[in-house]
């Protein structure tokens, strides 16, 4: 008996928490913290902290997975 798996291989239909967050952002900001994210030496929680004086109110964990490629916005 086969066990149907294809809810698990679904395709997201909205972005992350961090992902939303960095597409409302003014493109001025949204460049320098897509920037940040690319740099392998800028920590994730330092992007956090950039992102919350920006008005962010989500945990520094969902930058982790954001900056990791581990939420959903890597499926999109």
């Amino acid at each position: 008996m086969a066990v149907d798996l294809s809810e698990f291989y679904e395709k997201p239909t909205q972005k992350c928490v961090v992902g939303r967050f960095i597409d409302e952002l003014p493109e001025d900001d949204r460049e320098t913290i897509l920037a940040a994210i690319e740099m392998p030496d800028i920590t994730a929680s330092s992007i956090h902290r950039a992102c919350e004086r920006r008005g962010a109110q989500f945990r520094v964990n969902s930058m982790r997975m954001h900056c990791r490629g581990e939420c959903v916005c890597a499926r999109i």
